[in-house]
């Protein structure tokens, strides 16, 4: 096999990035989405209200609940896809999904279990 020459690693590498962006953007137009959909259930709960149709309500709340449910797995895809595209993009000192600092506290710092009211 041949050795791969330096524009076709530059292709790649551009084809790759092209896809990372295009996953980000795809997940931001289905919050979009979503957030579109919450607004309706919201709006159509309130006129369930404002008819005095009780009887509905409890369908129209966990409607919304199921929205929101997806609007934070959408959330969490996106924050995921967002640090995929900053690595591809070699964007420093974004801040990561996760980060759990294990370190103990500088020296006069004071623990929670030692915090005041």
């Amino acid at each position: 096999m041949p050795p791969r020459r330096t524009d076709q690693l530059h292709v790649d590498q551009g084809d790759q990035l092209d896809h990372v962006l295009n996953e980000v953007s795809t997940v931001l137009w289905r919050e979009r989405q979503l957030l579109e959909l919450l607004v309706f259930k919201l709006e159509e709960e309130q006129l369930l209200l404002n008819a005095g149709k009780a009887r509905w309500v409890n369908h129209a709340s966990r409607e919304v609940e199921i929205v929101l449910d997806q609007l934070r797995a959408a959330e969490l895809l996106r924050a995921v896809k967002v640090e995929a595209a900053a690595e591809e993009l070699a964007v420093p000192g974004l801040p990561r999904t996760l980060v759990l600092d294990l370190r103990p506290p500088p020296s006069g710092v004071p623990r929670v279990d030692e915090r005041g009211p």
